[in-house]
């Protein structure tokens, strides 16, 4: 079916129109339609006609559309940037469709979710991603009905260009992309901005596929003169000449803004046709503009003022402006009614969908702070005046409402105006909810409050600009944009003066950033630093986290015993610190380490303990239950390296139970990666692939760890079955999910597994291998250094190419003898094994080669392992 014509005044874009019913009627057609503005000059984006547009659509989806069910979302409302609010549109939305269907456990943990947040709990980021679970569960329960129905979802999404940098705050949880689909395929997105999609930014890299690109152009001349002869009624636009409608089209340049402003100034008999096209092409636009200084007062100043309380405009605001005393004139009280019927109606004027509010439009509002308010206003006391009346406004409304997106939406609309007011004076209101949106992980709000922030950067001082600056560090880092955070604190040292006084706030917030991406030399120098400048400071918890993220890195490095002494060092810190849940996190560490190290019942006392007091502390409401289930997890991987499967798998399932009562996905996804590895150890391999793929479904669409591990365990299992062109299929996927969140470690060992796949199939997988051992050397990874040789040698080997296989091997011999036991105890195994296929006329001259690198190395001493395997096979062949 498509959107047939419509007698209403809308003009134009039939072409648009059919184009987007064609692709509503495709059910094969991508999920994502992205219309943006086709003039490249950014001086001129904007005004388009894009909320016209997708107005219209959204009217006609509804009447013509039956099967579809509509959900509006404008970016420009400060509150629809919020994923929270963005998932409530949406029930509201459904609802209407499918009056019975509640979605139940979305609502449950929405009421702990703004609880937690109302009592500044940090659980907040961790509900919220909850939240996302529990909205995709509940809508799960309708998708059978929607699809026997044909029945789809259909966002309209408008003035992205707000949010397309940080889309982040508008998705429940942070590893999914923007648009979510809440793990559907019965939504489509509508998507329209200024700017065409940048495929290089991290919400789009990869999805090409995903979405069809539709550039929108301005009128054309047709639909240009169309539009003046419907709108304008004091001129005969029929009468004119098409040279006057063709010059008029020109200066314009059919952008749909500058028409309709061309209607009113033509309407409001300010100008005639003929004085509009003796203005030049070049200052057509801001005289067009200007012309608003001389409308009707009334109106005139009522446009002033929505441009200036731009968030939102409404009766309310109208009424106290008409009666505020020191703007007494401006608009008579008299000519309020007819301004309240009148305003919503002008071309420039949008409406909101969910209130009463109405704006003007983001490009007008432009032109009018530029053309018309430093004329009108050069000291700016009416703006003062008016903010101080938006902030009184605001105040009352605070007072009274309990919705927190609400609330956080009246505190972003009220920071304009106190900036506007008194820039310091703003800016500490901006610390006294920044800060704690940060820590609670309240994305959108604290990236609404620094956009309003950064306006007014012009009339700040140096001091105040730079700790803008780090502000925005902060944010960016929450964002989980921790290379851009590090360009931000990189550039704030080289003001040398002004980072000297927080150098170990900036060297902390970097070490986070070079952790999260896992460049762990980086991460060393910024926490060695930190160190020396902490080491007199009183207050020894930050001095405590130190020392526990270098066990962390040496740890991720697979320098166990250098971990080990990091971690005792924090321990003896947190003794004397009243901080028993980051007491109980450092013994599981060390436990971790214990384990990697094989001192594993020593591990398990260590993790037990923790165990203990992480369930006290659980009983007395101080952490979550999910704390202990990590506690458990661990001690699973301990019975694991014992070889102890059935209690193994009972750890594995208790913890297990923990993550499915707490509903978070992520920790589910890597417990069923957890008794995958169990089902792999014990050969069960179709029982191992099964967890892999369930843990995979939990965590589709998803960009963190436990996503990437259910993929690459997959590939481990196909490649143990020998099904090695079915694992490379998983290997690749598992390599891009890697390198998009940073996981160095795991890049390399998923490099050196899809090295192993190819050269089975007979591919060529040197390039694979050369850039594991780049990671590995880059990160100190010296135990995939000896993967990587051990690698190279395998497929040496089986080209029977020994010489070539065993200059590998002892390379990877001399790694692993690093590491110590059992790891080189293992390999060691294996060497004797290869060592006994090799033939005989070959083996002389390949032990020649181990031995005299083992010699030549020094290692004969520490390691003499090497040489007694080798001299063992000597001794068996010469009785053979």
């Amino acid at each position: 079916m498509f959107i047939e014509p419509v007698t209403e005044e809308f003009i134009g874009r039939e072409r648009e129109i059919e184009f987007l019913s064609k692709w509503l009627s495709d059910a094969d057609a991508p999920a994502i339609v992205y219309v943006h503005d086709e003039l490249e000059a950014q001086e001129k984006k904007g005004g388009i006609g894009k909320t016209l547009l997708l107005d219209r659509l959204l009217k006609l989806t509804a009447t013509q559309f039956s099967n579809v069910i509509p959900v509006p979302v404008d970016f420009f409302n400060v509150m629809d940037r919020d994923g929270v609010v963005i998932a409530g549109r949406l029930i509201e939305a459904i609802q209407q469709k499918y009056p019975k269907w509640e979605p139940e456990s979305f609502q449950r943990l929405l009421q702990e979710y703004h609880e937690a947040t109302l009592g500044g709990s940090a659980e907040t980021a961790n509900m919220r991603e909850r939240l996302g679970d529990a909205f995709a569960d509940d809508l799960r329960l309708l998708q059978l009905r929607m699809r026997e129905e044909n029945v789809y979802v259909l966002f309209f999404f408008d003035t992205f260009e707000l949010i397309e940098r940080h889309p982040i705050g508008t998705v429940l949880d942070p590893a999914h992309t923007f648009p979510d689909f809440y793990q559907s395929n019965r939504i489509r997105a509508i998507i329209a901005g200024r700017n065409p999609p940048d495929w290089s930014h991290p919400n789009w890299v990869g999805r090409e596929r995903e979405a069809l690109v539709y550039p929108l152009s301005p009128f054309t001349y047709e639909e240009t003169v169309d539009y003046l002869k419907v709108h304008c009624y004091v001129y005969d636009v029929s009468t004119l000449s098409d040279e006057m409608l063709h010059a008029l089209y020109r200066r314009s340049e059919g952008r749909p803004i500058l028409v309709g402003l061309l209607v009113d100034v033509l309407n409001k008999r300010i100008k005639t046709p003929e004085t509009l096209v003796s203005i030049s092409r070049s200052e057509f636009e801001a005289s067009l503009v200007e012309e608003i200084n001389n409308f009707d007062d009334p109106s005139r100043w009522a446009i002033f003022s929505m441009a200036h309380i731009y968030h939102r405009f409404n009766a309310t605001l109208l009424k106290l402006f008409v009666d505020r005393p020191g703007l007494k004139g401006l608009v008579p009280e008299m000519m309020y009614q007819e301004l309240i019927t009148a305003l919503p109606q002008l071309s420039f004027v949008r409406r909101s969908t969910y209130s009463d509010d109405f704006v003007l439009h983001d490009e007008m509002r432009r032109l009018v702070n530029r053309y018309c308010w430093e004329k009108q206003d050069p000291d700016q006391r009416i703006r003062r005046d008016l903010s101080l009346l938006a902030v009184e406004y605001y105040i009352g409304l605070l007072e009274k409402e309990q919705e927190e997106e609400v609330r956080q939406s009246y505190i972003a609309e009220t920071l304009f105006h106190k900036l506007f007011i008194d820039v310091t004076d703003g800016i500490l209101y901006f610390e006294s909810f920044f800060n704690e949106a940060v820590r609670l992980s309240l994305r959108s709000f604290a990236r609404t409050l620094f956009q309003e922030l950064r306006k007014f950067q012009g009339q700040m001082t140096h001091e105040q600009i730079q700790n803008m600056r780090l502000a925005e560090g902060r944010l960016l880092r929450q964002e989980l944009n921790w290379p851009a955070a590090l360009q931000i604190y990189q550039t704030l040292e080289q003001d040398e003066q002004w980072a000297e006084l927080r150098r170990s706030d900036i060297l902390n917030e970097k070490s986070s950033c070079y952790v999260q991406l896992g460049l762990f030399t980086e991460a060393e120098e910024c926490v060695r630093a930190c160190l020396e400048i902490e080491r007199t400071n009183k207050d020894k918890t930050r001095y405590a986290r130190l020392y526990n993220l270098l066990g962390y890195i040496y740890r991720r490095r697979g320098q166990y015993g250098e971990a080990m002494s990091f971690y005792e060092e924090c321990i003896k810190i947190q003794r004397n610190l009243d901080d028993t849940t980051a007491y109980a996190a450092t013994l599981n560490n060390m436990g971790n380490v214990l384990r990697f190290q094989n001192k594993l019942e020593e591990a398990l006392r260590y993790c037990k303990l923790a165990l203990r007091i992480r369930r006290d502390l659980y009983k007395q409401g101080k952490i979550r239950e999910v704390d202990v289930g990590l506690s458990l997890s661990t001690i699973g991987h301990i019975y694991y390296s014992l070889d102890e499967m059935v209690e193994t798998e009972r750890i594995y399932q208790e913890a297990y139970s923990i993550y499915k009562r707490f509903g978070d996905k992520r920790p589910l996804a890597a417990s069923y990666v957890s008794l995958g590895n169990v089902h792999f150890r014990k050969g069960e391999l179709e029982k191992a692939l099964g967890d892999f793929q369930q843990a995979a479904r939990l965590t589709v669409g998803a960009r963190y760890e436990a996503a990437m591990d259910s993929i690459t365990q997959q590939g481990r299992v196909l490649a143990a079955m020998k099904r090695w062109h079915d694992a490379i299929q998983c290997f690749e996927p598992a390599l891009e999910l890697a390198h998009e969140i940073g996981q160095n470690r795991e890049l390399a060992e998923i490099l050196l597994d899809l090295a192993e796949a190819l050269d089975y199939v007979g591919s060529d997988s040197s390039e694979q291998i050369k850039e594991a051992k780049r990671v590995a050397r880059k990160n100190n990874y010296q135990d995939l250094l000896g993967r990587a040789s051990e690698v190279q040698g395998d497929s040496y080997y089986r080209r029977q190419e020994y010489q070539s296989a065993f200059k590998h091997y002892r390379i990877a011999c001399r790694f692993m003898a690093l590491r110590g036991s059992p790891v080189f105890d293992k390999f060691l195994r294996k060497l004797n094994d290869v060592l006994l296929d090799v033939p005989n006329n070959f083996l002389p001259g390949v032990i020649d080669l181990l031995l005299e690198y083992w010699y030549a190395m020094g290692l004969d001493q520490e390691h003499p392992q090497l040489v007694n395997t080798c001299k063992e096979v000597i001794r068996h062949m010469i009785l053979y």
